[in-house]
């Protein structure tokens, strides 16, 4: 039999199979739809095809511009209105000594460097907080109390209210010995309200007077069976009021309680003191004193020795005066 060709089918390579629209050059190139395009004509609609992308990814570029323009403003904004504490004339180290300040100039605000829920005796000055003392004018400190702080020698002027009693802001008497020292370092910070510090403090020493008195009265109701303490920050307005400290649980080394052998002493210090008062602390862990109170239906209270760095003082006293008063029997 004779080989039978499709006739009028002219035959195509592979390479023209394979690959439809290529074409060599200065030849018709072919299409789908049987038209054919010169290569210029090619070129002008490969360029039409990148403009009109270029122009899809324009509002793109516009989006991510405007995205980073916005995160520059918020970093910006964020760092010049946040509070500094490298701007701060005067920085305590404990929140009490800043209440102290309002008490003979409400125009000044002090910093603080223990930050809120923070611990005292584990505290660890930031890098931050070391610049900030730096460019303070002035540190007011207690020694006894955050004596084992490192960096604070980085302030060039230093105040030290209390080098050798712990917890002296709490008792009213100490209080009103300290506020000349403390007026005196202010006036010298600000000379033109000399004066104006000067009527604050005498004002500030009969409120001193008013909340000693006070206090005696309240505790007048504990100097027959006395109180038994979970942290000793309290022994020296305790012991300046005569009321006897029966046991602080807390040892010498912060944050650790005595043994069971403490505890039993205590317990049997307070059956022979049945109205004796259990002193929680607000700070600490009371969980011996807490559990003696479990055991013995003794009445136990939370007082607050620290604070926060914007209480005035005679609001720290007020606060605690009334713990008291409400579980004075």
């Amino acid at each position: 039999m004779r080989n039978l060709r499709p006739c009028g089918i002219a035959r195509l390579s592979i390479k023209q199979t394979l690959r439809p629209y290529a074409f060599s050059p200065g030849s018709p190139e072919p299409f789908a739809g049987g038209k054919s395009t010169s290569k210029k004509q090619a070129i002008s609609t490969n360029a039409g095809n990148t403009s009109s992308i270029a122009e899809k990814m324009r509002p793109r570029k516009r989006l991510a511009a405007g995205r980073r323009l916005a995160w520059l403003l918020l970093s910006l904004f964020f760092l010049f209105s946040a509070p500094s504490q490298t701007r701060a004339e005067i920085i305590t180290t404990l929140p009490p000594l800043a209440g102290l300040i309002g008490l003979l100039d409400e125009q000044v605000h002090a910093d603080c460097l223990l930050t809120a829920g923070a611990d005292p005796h584990h505290t660890r000055l930031s890098p931050r907080q070391a610049e900030a003392l730096r460019h303070t004018r002035l540190l007011v400190r207690a020694s006894r109390d955050d004596g084992h702080w490192t960096r604070l020698e980085a302030a060039a002027d230093i105040l030290d209210l209390w080098p050798d009693v712990s917890h002296a802001w709490l008792n009213p008497h100490r209080v009103k010995s300290a506020l000349p020292r403390l007026a005196a370092a202010m006036q010298r910070l600000y000379p033109s309200r000399r004066e104006a510090i000067a009527g604050a403090l005498k004002r500030a020493e009969s409120e001193t007077d008013h909340w000693w008195e006070q206090w005696q009265k309240t505790l007048q109701a504990f100097r027959s069976d006395g109180v038994i303490m979970q942290h000793g920050a309290w022994w020296g307005m305790m012991d300046a009021a005569g009321v006897p400290v029966l046991a602080v649980l807390e040892s010498k080394h912060h944050g650790r309680e005595h043994g069971p052998h403490m505890l039993e002493h205590a317990l049997e210090t307070l059956r022979q003191h049945p109205h004796a008062l259990l002193l929680g602390d607000m700070h600490h862990n009371n969980r011996a004193l807490e559990w003696l109170a479990e055991h013995t239906n003794h009445r136990i209270i939370y007082l607050d020795a620290l604070g926060t760095c914007d209480m005035p003082w005679p609001a720290l006293m007020q606060s605690n005066l009334q713990r008291l008063q409400d579980a004075t029997p």
